[in-house]
């Protein structure tokens, strides 16, 4: 099934939506009385954040875009229209001043669109008598005014499509006969026409629609949305079914509507997709502001709003193009990561140009390989000699695409260094932006930013605007970013490198001892222990700690060391943590328990030790639930599932950490919390009534972040060590807003850079318990998050299903607990 259709369906089932000039979607979805605002790819939801609160239960909304500037468009509890603005500083939505408005009331049942004109945003909404009514919002002055009725009997409770056309307003909706009507007011007369699709009343309730008009015959077709399932209607007055949502909101395509990207109607086969210009047709949704124009079909024509936006019409003027399936497969294997190197070998024997653009995106297979990460796809087609400077529309070379894009973006951009790409490569249409200048600003990922500057990038070349990539990443406001445009000598190493530098330190202190150098230690002790043969420690090592050959001459030569190199970072002179560490490890050969020593399990024990471990629990009420088996049996509670992992957990993450120096733990509701705590005194803690809200952002701050780190920070500027905070919970976020976890996060990083410390300071895992389907969602929409995807993490399963599987085989049971808490260390 194309994506094409996927999208539509994804946008059906929203809100509203708009189009970022990337192509993806920004969904705005109601949830209760809060208003969400997510992105949609292609592939997944993503990127949440909070819009506005207080909505009108069953309220939809819609998008106003005005040159700069987006609006969001609702119903507020109290019956009235409310606007929010988006604040590109703040990166936050704030409910807006409407100049010129008084107070709008509406229908107990009113849905809401918007019409983006030239010059105008219409607000389509249904009055209490029933009567389509509009507020204009003028783009020049910014300010709100009642308008126009709209002609006909509307539906009580109706969805409402609106969208202009070059000569015409087209808004629909449902009349009072139950058939979908589009009434179109010429812009030069001022007459209105009205029109209706055969055959196209539902018995159920609708949600949505999305209505297409030939221009050339004048005939309708529409899609529709009728619970979990979207229908076809044609001019004909057929109706088919074109798929369904299934219960984890995953869109199941019928049969018919699976046809390699392209769908059939009675208009002929037609690609799935749209070129930037075409045949003058024009259609209007029922999801606001969804504006086609198509003789094509609705499907081909949602890739259309990847060059619309409400300040510019569309005008289309070329013939229509015939599915081509050979490209089409070639962009969507590259977009999903399916490209095998035998598919592409028969693509390019067809023949297909590996450096051709999509006709419906603009985007050549690298390009859109770049853009979703695929790195793989990546280094397939440039192994097949596609240009690594071949641009996609409009005038984006793939290393643009690849400093913004997501996924694995560093390693596809050392890739096309590594190929050849032009570091400063750039062209008008985007305004001369280098991709420096786009990991800078879009991106705003120093490790890209760095990488480019050590490919040679230029910090002083200018944009259209006159900008220079030093001073964007001045004006940037990341420390991160600031220190990598600053002159040698004044960078910071990133904390990556740091905990190398101080596991590799420990490893020294460990061969070191095993070597037999200081006296009364017996040679080969650690290599008997863990396996790790009997390399000699490094001798320039060695020889900056003076060679010692006593324990006493060993600990000062460890202290003086740490002192005058940047491991003094976390700890201060005088500090034996390091040392304490490494004698733990050796201690660990009277524990018959451990079953993690593999070599480079011993390593990873030592980094685990170097981070200072936060349990952060759910105990909200909804914790109590059951958990069942797969027969239906009660297993356990959530609360005493969670019990168990983390004391498990805890045992693993301080195996190596010093006596006094154990876990943290704190809860999102109850005041208990205890510093440095054995896995026993954890297990103690846990055992109690859960209950209360599920505010995880909110007292994330209050009660971990703010005495842990903040107040360390805002003291001296000195953290001990670094923190690993370890998250398990049960549901989304509630009565706070969805997004303030992410926000807490991100909070987190920025503090941290006004210090001078990178962000990896402090790393964040979440994992579940529990199977409710709001905590898959909410987990969901923090994952792939570029604004914190360097250091939150999240399990890929739910933690108490795989407990279970394996609570009787202790060894696999340690080794997966294990890798649990070396994800967001190792990523």
């Amino acid at each position: 099934m194309s994506g094409e259709i996927r999208t539509i369906a994804r946008a059906l089932r929203a809100a509203g939506h708009n189009t970022l000039p990337n192509g993806d979607l920004t969904l705005l979805q109601v949830r209760g009385r809060r208003l969400i605002e997510s992105v949609y790819d292609g592939d997944e939801l993503k990127d949440q954040r909070m819009v506005a609160s207080g909505l009108r239960e069953g309220s939809t909304a819609d998008y106003a875009v005005a040159k700069d500037r987006t609006f969001a468009v609702y119903i507020s509890d109290d019956g009235l229209i409310k606007v929010s603005e988006f604040d590109e500083d703040s990166e936050e939505w704030d409910e807006a001043d409407l100049e010129g408005l008084g107070d709008v009331s509406v229908h107990d049942e009113s849905h809401i669109a918007v019409a983006g004109l030239p010059s105008m945003n219409l607000v389509l909404y249904q009055a209490h008598d029933g009567t389509i009514k509009t507020v204009k919002h003028d783009k020049d002055s910014d300010t709100w005014t009642e308008e126009f009725d709209i002609p006909g009997s509307a539906a009580t409770g109706t969805p409402i499509a609106g969208f202009s056309t070059d000569e015409a307003l087209v808004v629909g909706f449902f009349g009072d006969d139950g058939e979908i009507h589009a009434h179109s007011r010429d812009f030069e007369t001022g007459d209105w026409t009205e029109e209706t699709i055969p055959d196209s009343s539902f018995d159920e309730t609708v949600n949505s629609i999305i209505v297409a008009k030939d221009k050339d015959s004048g005939n309708f077709e529409a899609y529709v949305l009728v619970g979990d399932t979207v229908y076809n209607i044609t001019k004909t007055g057929s109706r088919d079914t074109v798929g369904s949502f299934d219960q984890s909101e995953d869109f199941v395509p019928s049969t018919k509507a699976e046809s390699g990207g392209c769908y059939s109607n009675n208009w002929g086969n037609y690609c799935g997709s749209v070129s930037p210009k075409r045949q003058g047709v024009s259609l209007t949704a029922g999801i606001p502001n969804l504006c086609f124009t198509a003789t094509e079909s609705v499907v081909e024509n949602l890739s259309l709003l990847k060059h619309h936006s409400a300040n510019h019409p569309l005008a289309l003027t070329e013939p229509l193009l015939l599915c081509d399936s050979n490209m089409t497969d070639i962009f969507v294997d590259a977009r999903k990561g399916s490209l095998t190197s035998t598919k592409l070998d028969a693509y390019l024997a067809k023949p297909v140009d590996i450096n051709a653009q999509d006709p419906k995106t603009g985007f050549t297979p690298l390009g859109m390989a770049a853009k979703y990460g695929r790195l793989s796809v990546v280094t397939l087609l440039l192994d097949k000699n596609a240009s690594p400077r071949a641009m996609s529309k409009p005038g984006m070379t793939p290393l643009y695409i690849a400093a913004n894009g997501n996924g694995d973006r560093v390693s596809i951009v050392r890739k096309l260094l590594e190929k050849g790409a032009q570091v400063d490569e750039t062209s008008q249409e985007v305004d001369n932006d280098t991709p420096l200048m786009v990991a800078i600003t879009h991106a705003r990922d120093p490790v890209v930013v760095n990488m480019l500057i050590d490919a040679g990038a230029s910090l002083q070349v200018t944009n259209t605007k006159g900008e220079t990539a030093k001073v964007l990443a001045e004006q940037s406001g990341n420390p991160a970013i600031q220190r990598a445009v600053s002159p040698p000598g004044q960078q910071v190493a990133g904390l990556p490198e740091l905990i190398n530098a101080l596991v590799n330190f420990v490893l020294f202190i460990l061969a070191y001892v095993n070597s037999g150098v200081i006296n009364g230690v017996v040679k080969g002790v650690v290599s008997n222990l863990y396996h790790i043969g009997q390399a000699p420690p490094d001798q320039t090592l060695a020889q900056d700690l003076d060679n010692p050959t006593t324990v006493d001459d060993f600990q000062r030569g460890v202290e003086k060391y740490v002192e005058d190199s940047d491991l003094g970072q976390f700890f201060a002179p005088g500090n034996d943590y390091l040392q304490r560490v490494a004698e733990k490890a050796v201690e660990l050969k009277d524990d018959k328990s451990n079953h993690l020593n593999d070599p480079e399990q011993v390593k990873g024990l030592v980094k685990l030790a170097l981070y200072q471990p936060i349990f952060y629990c759910d105990d909200s009420g909804s914790m109590q639930a059951n958990i069942l088996d797969a027969n239906g049996n009660v297993v356990s509670t959530r609360m005493e599932a969670m019990r168990s992992l983390v004391q498990r957990m805890a045992r693993i993450a301080t195996r190596l950490v010093p006596d006094n120096s154990g876990a943290h733990l704190r809860f999102i509701n109850s005041d208990d919390q205890g510093n440095d705590l054995t896995a026993d005194q954890i297990d103690a803690r846990i055992q109690f009534q859960p209950g209360g809200g599920t505010n995880i952002g909110t007292n994330l701050k209050k009660k971990v972040l703010e005495p842990l780190v903040f107040k360390k920070l805002d003291q001296d500027g000195k953290l001990d060590r670094p923190f690993l905070v370890l998250t398990i919970t049960d549901g989304e976020p509630s009565p706070e807003p969805v997004d303030t976890f992410k926000k807490t996060i991100e909070e987190c990083g920025r503090r941290l850079e006004q210090k001078d410390y990178p962000q990896e300071s402090t790393m964040f895992l979440i994992s579940q318990v529990g199977n409710d389907p709001h905590a898959d969602q909410f987990l969901d929409s923090l994952s792939g998050d570029t604004a914190i995807d360097r250091v939150l993490f999240r399990s890929s399963e739910r933690l108490h299903e795989k407990y279970a599987e394996l609570r009787d085989n202790e060894a696999d049971l340690e080794e997966w607990l294990f890798n649990i808490l070396m994800q967001p260390i190792t990523g």
